[in-house]
């Protein structure tokens, strides 16, 4: 994960550790634009012992469903991921 993009990543993990507590791991998907941050993600996630939710790309994610869902949107410039609105991360929950 670039350096510039450490607050987004810290929204995230946040935000699907809090939906954690109200509904199983298994029915959390974490959906992010590019693969390296989805490995950043799950690594994350992983070390603090959270290993049941789904996180994947926009691209595998696509025809599936969950009962919430996190999206951690970031912009690319010349190769690197970068928050959207400089230092802004977009993190979304929608519960079905």
């Amino acid at each position: 994960m670039s350096s510039e993009n450490k607050n987004g990543l810290w929204v995230t993990i946040k935000l699907a550790r809090q939906l954690a507590k109200q509904i199983p791991q298994q029915h959390i998907a974490i959906i992010s634009m590019y693969a390296h941050e989805v490995c950043a993600i799950r690594k994350e996630l992983e070390d603090a012992g959270y290993v049941g939710f789904n996180v994947s790309t926009v691209d595998a994610f696509q025809g599936k469903e969950a009962g919430a869902v996190v999206v951690h949107c970031s912009a690319a410039v010349k190769g690197k991921s970068i928050p959207l609105a400089s230092s802004r991360t977009c993190a979304v929950s929608t519960l079905l």
